[in-house]
């Protein structure tokens, strides 16, 4: 049926749709941008607290070590170094052990005069003056309070402890906005022994007096380090925060905090590890799944805080340490419910001990580590991660750009709302524009009525052959209230009224001229029936195989005979001996040395032969081995006995040649 509306009036109908429904998105997106909620405008202009915004996008710096300064000029260099980078919020020290020294011993507690808040108050003053961001951190057991361990120790009485939170709620109420309860309980040096229900029975006592103070005051509980279960010294973090929950700790904390530290992995490549369990990411993405697993239906999701992250460059390059910094701090913008980050630590301390003392972003000597390339590049990333700020605060158009920048950021922070409000704007001013027009008759301009039905009849389908069209008839309203709506046909009448009401405007002075809707003619397509072709079965022949049948053909059997071997006889050759001829040596005679003989008292010669003392020094032979020498050898009183010793590293063989010769002379 819709066919049937003149094209020119389908034409206008579409272009209609489409530029109301563009003007509805604008409006529903722009009302947004030119007019932000006047509450919204007014809370941030009355606040005069510095409160932690609990956006990933914020930065801090956690600087335990200013607590341990001696004096207001270095607390103002730690803050200033702070500043010079864009960070606005800061993690401080509220050491218990150091401010209530004086056991009460059961009595009352004049929290001004008994308790030492004179460095504590310097620091807090400094850092609220510059307008910034307090996370305090409530931990270390004094002695008198525990007996355990004093620093890491359990309070004997959780409430000791919680009076004592309360106390620095009320005198820090509009400084200090958020507070830590104690620092990684899940290690031994910090919480000795490791007890989650232990900690989680501090934690409620805690919870119960800050609020008591403050009911605005954010409360961090876990506090938590990525670390493995050791033995009695460490523990996994996801059981500890498991085992709080098991021993009641949901509802006593509006965040939780974790400490990502590792110096091998950036944070956001540590998915990929085959060891990826043991990674940090993996734990914190654990203890989401915790939290989550403990809302309440319609509960906000509890952001998870990092409130300390670093490297020491006695383990890493300067270079290392700013991008492992930079991947954090851009990897935790996408994570499910983060909250604000604080990098450890602003300056390297000396007087720390170990790798302690080298985790500072400026050297001892207030130098950024990277050089001034590297600050400037690190200063900027800071700056942009909520929105770059303009480089001429005094230039209204810089000002409007950065206006519109964190409108749009918050926007898009709340699409589900913004497509929900595009949504309701657009079916609303639908709704009244076909209401307005469905009303008009007489007094209404003519073609105002003929746009009217053809919006309507668009409204209704686009095309008369598509049965499911029919119900989406009728205007917005009488859908929305569930109302039936015309069918087709309404919509054709309502075509045919709004002709009547061109052709009623001619008595008018303004002459006006209706557009006659052109009938086409049917065109009426003839069947044509197709005539089967039926095609001639084709009868095949049975061939019928003749077997061929195969000669049998018999094969002859073949024995062998057997062949003799006729044994060989070997005649045996006989070989004639060789006879040798002897070889005749010509005999050298050799000349005896003639030594003088020397006699002893008893007559006894002892000369020696001087060819022996010459070769080489050889033990003396005694007398009686001549003598047996003698005896063995020959009878013949002629032949001469003669002593060689070897030569020196020779061995003890004497020479062959003048042993032939000795045996040739007494033969």
């Amino acid at each position: 049926m819709w066919k049937c509306v003149p094209q020119s009036v389908r034409g206008i109908a579409n272009r209609a749709v489409i530029g109301v429904t563009t003007a509805a998105l604008v409006a529903a997106t722009g009302s947004h941008f030119v007019m932000p909620e006047a509450k919204q405008l007014v809370s941030y202009e009355v606040m005069n607290v510095a409160a932690i915004d609990e956006s990933p996008t914020t930065v801090g710096i956690a600087d335990s070590n200013i607590y341990f300064t001696d004096s207001l000029d270095e607390v103002m260099e730690h803050l200033d170094l702070m500043e010079s980078l864009g960070v606005k919020n800061v993690r401080l020290l509220v050491p218990w052990i150091f401010i209530q020294q004086q056991d009460p011993m059961g009595g009352p507690v004049d929290w001004e005069q008994d308790l030492d808040w004179a460095k504590l108050d310097q620091i807090v003053q400094e850092a609220d003056r510059r307008g910034m961001g307090i996370l305090g951190v409530l931990q270390w057991s004094p002695d008198w309070a525990t007996e355990g361990t004093v620093g890491s120790g359990h309070p004997t009485d959780v409430q000791d402890f919680a009076d004592f939170a309360a106390a620095v709620a009320e005198r820090y109420r509009d400084e200090i906005t958020a507070y830590e309860v104690w620092n990684e309980p899940n290690a031994s040096f910090f919480w000795n022994p490791i007890d989650p229900a232990e900690y989680t029975n501090l934690l409620k006592a805690a919870y119960t007096s800050l609020k008591a103070v403050n009911p605005d005051i954010t409360v961090v509980g876990a506090v938590v380090s990525a670390t493995l279960t050791w033995g009695d010294t460490t523990m996994n973090p996801v059981d500890f925060v498991e085992a709080m929950y098991e021993a009641g700790a949901d509802g006593f904390f509006d965040a939780i905090s974790f400490h990502p530290y590792n110096f091998d992995t950036k944070f956001s490549e540590q998915d990929d590890l085959d060891w990826r369990e043991l990674m940090p990411l993996f734990q914190v993405q654990k203890i989401r799944e915790l939290m989550d697993q403990h809302l309440a239906p319609g509960e906000e999701q509890l952001k998870i805080w990092i409130s300390e992250y670093g490297l020491p460059t006695s383990v890493v390059t300067p270079e290392k340490q700013l991008a492992f910094m930079t991947d954090l701090l851009n990897a935790w913008q996408s994570f499910s419910g983060g909250g604000p980050v604080f990098l450890y630590t602003t300056k390297d301390d000396m007087s720390a001990i170990g790798d302690e003392r080298f985790f500072g972003l400026f050297d001892e000597n207030g130098n950024f580590k990277g050089g001034d390339a590297a600050y400037e590049e690190f200063k900027r990333l800071i700056d942009c991660l909520g929105g770059c700020s303009p480089s001429n605060p005094s230039n209204p158009v810089g000002s409007l750009l950065q206006f519109l920048q964190q409108v749009i950021t918050q926007v898009l922070s709340f699409v589900p709302n913004l497509v929900a409000g595009v949504v309701s704007a657009v079916s609303n001013l639908i709704s009244s524009i076909l209401n307005g027009l469905s009303g008009l008759a007489g007094g209404s301009a003519a073609q105002t009525g003929v746009v009217g039905a053809s919006l309507r009849s668009a409204m209704a389908t686009t095309d008369a052959d598509v049965p499911t069209a029919a119900p989406v008839t009728g205007d917005l309203e009488s859908i929305e209230t569930g109302t039936e709506a015309p069918g087709a046909e309404t919509a054709v009448e309502e075509v045919a009224v709004a002709e009547d009401l061109v052709a009623v405007e001619d008595v008018v002075t303004e002459e006006v001229v209706a557009e006659v809707p052109v009938v086409e003619d049917v065109v009426t397509e003839e069947l044509v029936a197709e005539v089967p072709v039926i095609e001639d079965v084709v009868t095949e022949e049975v061939v019928a195989e003749v077997p061929v049948a195969e000669e049998v053909v018999d094969e002859e059997i073949v024995v062998e005979v057997p062949v003799t071997e006729e044994p060989v006889a070997e005649a045996p050759v006989a070989e004639a001996p060789v006879a040798e001829a002897p070889v005749a040596e010509e005999i050298v005679s050799e000349s005896p040395a003639v030594t003088d003989p020397t006699t002893t008292d008893d007559g006894t010669d002892t000369s020696v032969d001087t060819a022996g003392a010459v070769e080489g020094s050889a033990p003396k032979l005694s007398d009686e081995s001549v003598s047996k020498s003698a005896d063995t050898e020959a009878p013949a009183a002629e032949t001469k006995v003669t002593r060689s010793a070897p030569k020196a590293g020779v061995g003890g063989t004497a020479p062959k040649q003048r042993a032939v010769r000795s045996v040739r002379s007494s033969a």
